[in-house]
């Protein structure tokens, strides 16, 4: 089984590196990493064990363990803050650049993981990525870049696309992504919407980007996003999003 090192540069997306080392043949995945992240590896881990059947355990030992505990051989994953050293390359671990905030998108009986990444391996932006699921825990295509931060409203603070999520109406025959742009420490911070208007989700093309942000700042409300929708029992559709009520507050003011 290779072994891997994740950096928590990122928030770790899993799901699908549990997919890809915990293999049917142990149905037992181990990872040691940051105390900070117990409570939603836990979380993620759980819902992993739902979908597989396998067991997950996460060992909260601190941000400098993961590494160690990797070449020690007693996890499968480490997750740490840092790049690996080549020295530590050279003994046979991998690192791992990994994405944040995956999601599914549901449409025509196929299911795509839509998420927000790096181009390559240095963080000067993000973007957010397709790719077509086999199942609930695994993809079997070529990611594929839908859209990038091009407009202005979305390259404040740092050109990124995050936090996509998914809202389809097969009925009516719409899909739709609404994503947070903008570095998500500043007021800037807001939603933008992907619709797509083409056949393939697969193909850039067939989204199109809304001309501004569809929710930004404003009335005692700064940096809202990072949404979510819920339906409540009379159907009526809610946003649950985090924002500040001060400006300039940056991440410490949200709520």
């Amino acid at each position: 089984m290779k072994k891997y090192v994740c950096m928590i540069l990122a928030v770790v997306m899993i799901a699908a590196t549990l997919a890809a080392c915990g293999s049917n043949e142990t149905k037992k995945v181990a990872t040691d990493g940051s105390t900070s992240m117990e409570k939603m590896i836990g979380a993620l881990g759980e819902a992993f064990m739902e979908n597989t059947g396998a067991t997950f355990t996460y060992n909260p030992t601190g941000s400098g363990t993961g590494i160690k505990a990797v070449k020690d051989g007693t996890c499968d994953i480490g997750l740490s803050s840092r790049y690996l050293k080549d020295s530590e390359k050279a003994e046979g671990l991998k690192e791992t650049v990994v994405a944040i905030d995956g999601t599914v998108l549901r449409w025509k009986g196929e299911m795509y993981f839509v998420w927000s990444g790096w181009e390559g391996d240095v963080d000067v932006g993000q973007q957010l990525y397709i790719a077509h699921m086999s199942g609930p825990t695994a993809i079997d295509s070529e990611r594929v870049q839908i859209s990038v931060p091009d407009r202005y409203w979305e390259q404040r603070g740092l050109p990124l696309q995050e936090g996509p999520v998914a809202l389809t109406d097969e009925e009516k025959g719409t899909a739709i992504l609404v994503y947070s742009a903008s570095g998500s420490w500043t007021d800037a911070y807001c939603l933008g919407k992907l619709t797509l208007t083409g056949d393939d989700p697969m193909d850039p093309g067939s989204w199109t980007k809304e001309k501004d942000p569809i929710f930004q700042s404003g009335a005692n409300t700064y940096g809202p996003g990072h949404c979510s929708f819920v339906t409540a029992p009379d159907g009526q559709l809610w946003m649950l999003y985090h924002a500040n009520i001060h400006s300039g507050t940056g991440w410490n003011g949200r709520s």
